[in-house]
């Protein structure tokens, strides 16, 4: 039965609790002598003489806040013991004076540094006991502080509801601290085996919410540290203003803000600022009333937030989303509005509020990033089965390009050895035939006949010669005499001896050149005129009469170029691919070129790359072929 001191008469069930008078805040220290007049049925001087000596006994609370209750004899249940139920597990301040005919006395007094051991009932919420004998006709007045200011729920209950109540609210944590302890330890394996920030900042925020359901039932205070009264409470403020930082910090990683909404990232970094500003504040004045005033702030904040998580449609969003929303009505509306606004809803509902609602939110949470997860290790799965697919296609590419290359080196193989064979047994061709003349005394001029014979064998020498130069890189490098030259002087013995082919004709010879005659180059002098030569030599041969070619020399990143141009005939794609291969000859010079053997290019490359250069071949704009050679240029040593 719900009874207002304001009335000065109570209507009594003795099975029923009853709430103790209606709480006022009093500020300063004062106790309103009015209100005790009224409600003591006593005259204003008694009264005030009474309100001056409680203000007296607590100087301590000079410039607090508190408030006070006031409880008669005929308010008690039953002829045994009643107890007063606060809702809370302690307080910060208690004192509870017994005025009977204007004399006031003490009856029980609690401070900070009160220690658990000295309550009368051992229980985490705190209880006093009370009855009718201990009363007699005087009435209680009951004065106390809480962490937020927050109105106390004062009931007076019997034995058999003190168990009651001791006992569901002993099952009621256990089984709640249980199932927030599986979920941390949930939290803490999948932090293990994915460590994120998004996933520590879970783990701290989901520790902090299971140490505030064991301190908010009292556990904390009475098993832990009973005797730290001032350490309980700095716990409880440390707690109550580091949850919100990691909530917020979490909030802001699993969505993502810094890249998705840079707006609500500003917006939430704004809010932690505010709430680290106010941890310091909290612990100095051992109240999270200011921090609790932000938590109000922050509805309309958290509101948008679920609004734009569920509009992303990601893994995990509209659970989220809906975190969010329980967060707003359970612990913003209803635990935190109701905490600071006497009246809106009594401690006991907000107590269960909190938990509740942070048992549902932990549990939303716990599957949003579950849900994430899930996603997230799909496209793990879909990226790794992409990347085996592809390294499977680039396994088979690889093991067809290495049997489509083995297939063209054998058949290279194959033609260098027919294209070989061929070249040797036409000599050896014409050496039989001078031999068996010889043998048989069939020549008219034995002289002539060792004359060609002789011619033979050395073009075999030399082709032998060419031959192995060609396939040994390292003996070419040691006969090559590399010096500097001027490019000048390259240019200069170039075109001298490039002139002597066209001698008949002289315009068949264009000669370009844009150098620097300071510019040096270190190369085999005679070797790279010969390769010049060789191409030129090529370009009259298989050109025709009338071929026109142009000679071109140009220094470019460091480089000397030598570019050859000619109007004869261009090549396919495959001959310009094996135009450099040893005894490789064109169809062209298989039929014109008299005693060629297809080695000439390829001394040509050797030389050139002995020289650290390159050689190349195209279809030139004359016509017929441009092959283009590449010299380094001599690093000149830079001088400070």
């Amino acid at each position: 039965m719900l009874f207002s001191m304001a009335a000065g008469a109570v209507d009594f069930t003795p099975s029923a609790e009853h709430r103790v008078s209606e709480p006022l805040t009093i500020h300063f220290g004062e106790v309103d002598a009015a209100q005790l007049s009224s409600t003591l049925g006593i005259n204003e001087r008694e009264s005030q003489s009474i309100a001056e000596i409680l203000s007296s006994k607590a100087p301590e609370l000079k410039n607090e806040s508190y408030q006070w209750a006031l409880i008669t004899p005929n308010m008690l249940i039953s002829e045994g013991k009643n107890y007063i139920a606060f809702g809370f597990a302690r307080l910060p301040w208690l004192s509870v004076a017994l005025v009977n005919n204007g004399e006031v006395s003490f009856l029980t007094q609690h401070t900070l540094n009160t220690a658990f051991n000295i309550r009368e009932v051992e229980a985490p919420q705190l209880y006093l006991p009370i009855s009718k004998e201990h009363l007699g006709g005087a009435s209680l007045i009951v004065r106390y502080q809480t962490f937020a200011n927050a109105p106390a729920d004062l009931r007076l209950i019997n034995d058999n509801e003190l168990n009651s109540n001791v006992l569901t609210s002993t099952v009621t944590n256990a089984a709640l601290s249980g199932i927030i302890a599986a979920v941390f330890v949930i939290v803490l394996v999948n932090f293990y085996f994915n460590a994120n920030a998004t996933n520590a900042y879970y783990c701290i925020w989901t520790l902090l919410f299971l140490l505030i359901v064991l301190d908010m039932s009292g556990l904390t205070f009475q098993y832990f540290w009973p005797s730290q009264g001032k350490f309980a409470t700095l716990f409880s403020a440390c707690l109550m203003t580091f949850v919100p930082v990691f909530h917020l910090l979490f909030i802001k990683q699993f969505l993502q803000l810094k890249h998705r909404n840079k707006t609500l990232h500003l917006l939430y970094n704004g809010f932690l600022a505010a709430y680290l500003l106010l941890i310091p504040v909290a612990i100095y004045s051992k109240s999270v009333h200011y921090n609790l005033v932000l938590s109000l702030s922050i509805i309309p904040l958290f509101l948008y937030t679920s609004y734009w998580s569920l509009k992303q449609s990601a893994p995990g969003s509209v659970t989220f989303s809906l975190s969010l929303l329980n967060h707003v009505i359970f612990v913003n509306f209803i635990a935190i509005g109701g905490t600071m606004y006497a009246g809106f809803i009594n401690v006991y509902h907000i107590s269960s509020a909190i938990k509740f609602g942070y048992l549902i939110e932990v549990m939303l949470f716990t599957l949003a990033l579950a849900q994430q997860n899930k996603s997230a290790q799909n496209n793990l799965l879909s990226t790794l089965q992409t990347q085996v697919n592809a390294l499977s296609n680039t396994v088979q590419t690889e093991k067809q390009f290495n049997r489509q290359n083995q297939q063209a080196l054998e058949k290279k193989e194959q033609r260098l050895f027919t294209d070989l064979s061929h070249e040797l047994r036409t000599p050896l061709t014409v050496m039989k035939v001078q031999v068996e003349s010889l043998q048989y005394n069939i020549v008219e001029n034995v002289q002539e006949s060792y004359g060609k014979l002789m011619d033979k064998i050395d073009e075999l020498n030399h082709f032998i010669n060419q031959l192995m130069l060609v396939t040994d890189n390292e003996k070419l490098a040691t006969m090559l005499n590399l010096r500097d030259f001027t490019i000048c002087k390259l240019v200069n013995q170039v075109h001298t001896q490039a002139a002597g082919l066209f001698k008949d004709n002289k315009e068949q010879l264009e000669v370009n050149y844009q150098i620097s005659g300071t510019e040096k180059i270190t190369i085999d002098l005679d070797a790279i005129t010969n390769c010049v030569l060789e191409i030129l030599g090529n370009a009259i041969k298989h050109g025709g009469d009338k071929v026109q070619v142009k000679m071109s020399f140009f220094s470019v990143d460091s480089n000397l170029i030598i570019r050859i141009e000619d109007s004869g005939t261009p090549l396919s794609y495959e001959a310009h691919q094996q135009l450099f291969d040893p005894l490789y000859k064109s169809q062209s010079a298989r039929t014109n070129s008299g005693k060629s053997k297809g080695m000439g290019l390829a001394m040509c490359k050797k030389v050139v790359e002995a020289h650290c250069g390159q050689i190349e071949s195209f279809n030139s704009l004359l016509g017929g072929l441009n092959m283009e050679i590449k010299l380094p240029l001599t690093k000149v040593p830079a001088f400070n």
